[in-house]
């Protein structure tokens, strides 16, 4: 079988690969109901940590409506009195709200409840520090909403959060003013995801190219990777189908492929809405196989066939995606481990002539598209 052969059946095997995925993405986010989330404020400085939970938020399935309280926080019994009432006033599925004592200190308290579950989440950030200006650090919004992403992520995941918490109490109070012109009444939304749902999944097509010190341009060729995310941390299977490498030499021209097979582990770290930041590991297989249809009679290349070597390596991957984080254009850069060295010589009138030795560190960059396929 030519080598353009394999590389046509395989670009229609990755072309089907990624219509399924855009099918399954479609579907899914057609299935898929958004949490809604009324995030509850009572200070006007409290609007920096929404931007945070806005940016933390975007690629999640949740609809955000900030409510402005009639007046400043009482007591934690009376604060989840009216969260329960909030909720359901406003059809939503989990009240946030936060709580900064001290300004004049670098910590800030944030609840998350889930009237439906009767559970509420305390949780406190910041390490309490005397701050120059009112308000909390940079540092501590930032912590806040990736408190707050979790919290909802496991919400929807169907996963209990806190503590269980009833009220035993509702007293009358007035009605909150939402910081933007009420929506027309709409229905209660379905109930909240059962327990036991999954978690989100990605699909990713991507045009590889490493460096073994032999071929001349590095071994290129396209890459499938697909796996689940339990955030922040990603998991996934790789592979990569090396295009052939035309090696020449003082005896004739020899060809040379690389493939990889293996697993990945991934942290994801955003920065903001858009761009994201993901260092990993990858562990696997290398396969190099090796022809020699070039040579003059009297020269032979030992040897012959195929190598298969371990793999192991670290890799970074940058991410910039679209505003709901379903589709990323990626970049990644990894420095593969391949202990086994293929080694080849030539066979001259009895004589051995070396011809080429790979090495056993590897750089690898790669450019591709990586599609979320939701929960």
């Amino acid at each position: 079988m030519s080598w353009a052969t394999v590389v046509r059946r395989a670009a229609l095997w990755v072309a089907a690969c990624l219509v399924c995925s855009v099918t399954s993405a479609w579907a899914g986010s057609g299935a898929a109901e958004s949490l809604r989330v009324v995030l509850w404020l009572h200070d006007d400085s409290e609007r920096a940590v929404v931007e945070r939970v806005r940016g933390q938020t975007s690629d999640l399935k949740v609809e955000l409506e900030v409510v402005r309280a009639a007046g400043p926080l009482e007591d934690r019994a009376t604060q989840s009195v009216r969260a329960w009432e909030l909720a359901g006033e406003r059809h939503a599925d989990v009240v946030v709200w936060f709580d900064q004592k001290d300004a004049a200190v670098d910590r800030l308290t944030l609840h998350v409840a889930v009237p439906a579950r009767e559970r509420l989440l305390v949780r406190a950030v910041g390490d309490g520090a005397p701050r120059p200006e009112p308000g909390p650090g940079s540092a501590t919004l930032e912590a806040a909403a990736l408190v707050v992403r979790a919290a909802l992520r496991a919400v929807a995941a169907g996963d209990s959060i806190g503590e269980k918490t009833r009220p035993e109490q509702r007293a009358p109070v007035p009605a909150p003013t939402p910081t933007a012109p009420s929506a027309p009444p709409r229905s209660p939304p379905p109930s909240l995801p059962a327990p036991g749902s999954g978690p989100s999944w990605y699909a990713a097509l991507y045009w590889d190219a490493s460096s073994d010190g032999v071929a001349p341009y590095g071994h290129q060729g396209p890459g499938l990777g697909f796996g689940p995310s339990f955030e922040p941390v990603e998991l996934g299977v790789f592979a990569n189908l090396g295009l052939p490498s035309d090696i020449d030499t003082d005896f004739g021209q020899l060809g040379l492929r690389r493939h990889a097979l293996g697993l990945r582990a991934g942290l994801r770290l955003p920065f903001g809405r858009l761009v994201e930041w993901t260092p990993g590991l990858r562990v696997g297989l290398v396969a190099y196989r090796r022809s020699s249809d070039s040579l003059p009679d009297d020269v032979t290349a030992t040897p012959d066939g195929q190598m298969l070597s371990l793999l192991l390596g670290p890799e970074a991957r940058l991410g910039i995606g679209s505003s709901d984080g379903a589709f990323r254009l990626t970049f990644a850069a990894g420095l593969d481990l391949v202990p086994q060295v293929l080694r080849a010589r030539f066979e001259v009138a009895g004589a051995s002539e070396p011809a080429f030795e790979t090495a056993r560190l590897q750089p690898r960059l790669g450019v591709g598209a990586e599609m979320r396929l939701g929960e």
